[in-house]
């Protein structure tokens, strides 16, 4: 039995979600199952191939729909959870039980977590730490600023080696470990280990990187991060050194593609206006109200001026209405 389960890569949700459904459908249901775990990331022009539900049992988590009567389970809590209209009808015509769409919930593991609790009476054992920790960090439920961007907790170190580990095997890896173990067991293999470290030595100085490179356009703030190496700020960063910045655009990028990142200030969300996963949405993107991203290809770097230009012009004329 070969479990094929496609999780949101570099994404501590994703990871997390990937490893609470991956150790249910093995105890529960398959205990010889073979668990196959790939992350997938949104991509210009993301569609998913014939070849992407290869598994006897196939399961999609933190990420967007795939109208295929192989796909056994999915949960999600996007607001942008679908490739197209015709791919949301598909979905709500199915009813199926196990797919499962919430944009209320702060993270998919606790959906995921509560779903199973309900439905099956199933509890991971050890993973109730986890399951806290995505609800904080997908949700940005952090208590301060200064508590987003420490950098000691077993929980940031690994958000560290989930975003930023290169090799994919490594990421898998993580999937694979977290099922049964904790997030301090998951840190002490060796290579893990390594990756959270080079990080945290990247980022000594990041709050003097922000103050030098950070643009301003009343609360709204601008970093461009392209071609600067070892460049990785935190993305609350910016909210700790100006506590008074409502929005942040960021841009960075891979190796073919662009990627805009928008974000709300968590500690000044009663001021928010401007539903961020429909800004994305206009140019291809998505995710939450308050927290949503864009890949843009790499060679238009005149699209990606005009994408980040319009995108500030919103961010500053929604938020100047309300003044």
């Amino acid at each position: 039995m070969r479990i094929r389960l496609l999780y949101h890569d570099r994404c501590f949700d994703g990871t997390a979600s990937a490893a609470l459904l991956g150790r249910f459908l093995q105890e529960y249901y398959y205990p010889q199952g073979q668990l196959l775990p790939r992350g997938v990331l949104h991509r210009p022009g993301f569609r998913w191939e014939s070849g992407d539900l290869d598994g006897d049992e196939n399961a999609i988590v933190d990420f967007r729909y795939a109208a295929d009567r192989r796909l056994d389970w999915w949960f999600d809590h996007h607001l942008t959870a679908f490739l197209s209209p015709e791919d949301e009808t598909h979905f709500r015509r199915q009813g199926s039980p196990q797919k499962v769409w919430d944009t209320e919930r702060s993270s998919c593991t606790g959906l995921i977590a509560d779903y199973l609790w309900d439905r099956f009476s199933y509890l991971a054992e050890g993973l109730e730490e986890l399951v806290e920790w995505a609800e904080i960090i997908d949700g940005a439920n952090y208590a301060s600023p200064e508590a987003a961007v420490e950098l000691q907790s077993p929980a940031a170190r690994l958000r560290l080696v989930i975003e930023h580990a290169e090799q994919e095997e490594l990421r898998t890896e993580v999937v694979r470990r977290l099922r049964f173990r904790s997030m301090e067991e998951v840190l002490a293999v060796p290579a893990l280990r390594a990756v959270a470290d080079r990080c945290v030595e990247q980022r000594q100085g990041e709050m003097g990187f922000v103050v030098r490179r950070l643009e301003r356009r009343d609360a709204v703030g601008y970093l461009d991060v392209r071609g600067l190496e070892g460049a990785r700020p935190n993305r609350f960063l910016p909210y700790w050194v100006f506590p008074d910045l409502e929005y942040m655009v960021t841009v960075s990028a891979g190796d073919a593609w662009v990627r805009i990142s928008l974000g709300t200030n968590p500690w000044r969300r009663s001021t928010r206006l401007v539903n961020l996963a429909e800004v994305a949405g206009r140019y291809g993107g998505g995710g939450h109200a308050a927290v949503a991203g864009i890949s843009l290809p790499s060679q238009n770097e005149a699209f990606v001026q005009q994408v980040r230009e319009e995108i500030l012009q919103t961010l500053t004329c929604e938020r100047n209405v309300a003044v």
